[in-house]
């Protein structure tokens, strides 16, 4: 199980090798099958992304680790998944239910919905987005779009109303 909660620090210019190697192993094989890889091609778009200050990108760490990387869009009304990449051997431990945790009490305070692209051929990425809310906007040739969106229900007392996404926690449990 997770060892600790996710923290979040800005990616600073000392992260680069660690991220490109993450983006490889995490990457490769899904863009492989869809284009083809070609390693001094991704570098070369990695360094770009990497470069771009109008993405909000985070280092995720455990207990002081880096463990992945939170690359998010702030648009009108979305919050903007651009990238999650947690470390494979990291994965299966709560961390991504805990991370998009967070990105639901951002959005919600911000009456915000989360949209995000996933790789129509990563079906496990895919089940766990449904399993923590949410729903199939589009698809394109390579990707499928997802958005969550708080649903708003009565609170104990009735007077007030909270977020609620239905199957999450126990997808975490």
């Amino acid at each position: 199980m997770m060892a600790g909660k996710p923290q979040y620090r800005p990616v600073d210019g000392a992260d680069f090798d660690f991220l490109w190697a993450l983006h490889r192993e995490v990457y490769q094989a899904h863009v492989t099958e869809i284009w083809g890889w070609d390693d001094a091609e991704q570098k070369r778009r990695f360094r770009v992304a990497f470069a771009d200050h109008e993405t909000d990108r985070r280092m995720i760490e455990i207990n002081g680790q880096a463990i992945g990387e939170l690359e998010l869009e702030h648009r009108a009304d979305v919050l903007f998944v651009a990238n999650i990449k947690i470390a494979p051997e990291m994965q299966n431990r709560g961390i991504g239910c805990e991370i998009f945790q967070d990105l639901k009490q951002v959005a919600t305070a911000r009456h915000e919905c989360i949209e995000l692209l996933v790789f129509r051929i990563n079906k496990r990425a895919f089940n766990f987005y449904r399993e923590q809310g949410f729903e199939e906007l589009a698809q394109t040739a390579t990707h499928r779009r997802l958005r969550w969106t708080a649903r708003p229900r009565p609170n104990v007392a009735g007077s007030e109303l909270v977020p609620e996404s239905p199957s999450s926690m126990a997808a975490c449990a």
